[in-house]
């Protein structure tokens, strides 16, 4: 299977996706820490963290997908793997890691595919990975898998994250929502229960 191509410098300068960045900026300042984020080429997510200022040190970007552009371009200090979310989220069994704050910024379906599993991801994040409070955004494509109603895949996305969070010890407060160019962004606080 082919990996799917997000074409990041086409929104480079999409206002929505700014404002996610801000959002997910402007929560997360409040926690800071380490940060677990899914950035392109153009480091956008990176950027809004530097700015309300998160050192490069407390970023990490798991993206196999422009990993060579990324090493040529980002501070030495900021942790790139040549992996997926989920592998690097599975490579760290038998000890816990934690991160303030991590946006899974998918670029298909909540569903996912062979490569990529959104739940997987989710629900080991929430089993390993987590201090008293933080935030967690993610955003992925709408639309494609209402099967009864509409707006069904993000209803049972948001449904799913909570859940799963709060089985593994968390509550989640949604803190935003956009819709925009066939995306959903979805954004919470958290803290343990």
């Amino acid at each position: 299977m082919s990996k799917e191509r997000y074409e990041s410098k086409e929104r480079i300068h999409d206002r929505n996706k700014i404002l996610c960045n801000k959002i997910f900026a402007r929560l997360s300042k409040r926690n800071k820490g380490k940060c677990l984020i899914l950035d392109a080429e153009t480091l956008q997510t990176t950027k809004a963290l530097h700015k309300v200022g998160f050192k490069y040190s407390d970023i990490i970007i798991p993206n196999p997908y422009c990993y060579k552009t990324l090493k040529k371009r980002i501070p030495k200090t900021i942790e790139l793997y040549d992996v997926f979310l989920g592998d690097y989220i599975n490579s760290y069994k038998g000890y816990t890691r934690t991160f303030k704050n991590a946006w899974f910024d998918y670029c298909g379906i909540f569903e996912g595919s062979v490569e990529c599993n959104p739940k997987d991801d989710i629900a080991n994040y929430f089993q390993k990975y987590l201090p008293s409070k933080g935030v967690f955004a993610i955003t992925f494509k709408t639309g494609r898998n209402a099967k009864d109603y509409l707006y069904q895949d993000i209803i049972e996305a948001d449904c799913y994250i909570q859940e799963t969070a709060y089985q593994s010890g968390y509550v989640l407060v949604k803190a935003g929502q956009r819709f925009y160019k066939g995306m959903c962004f979805m954004i919470y606080k958290v803290s343990e229960r």
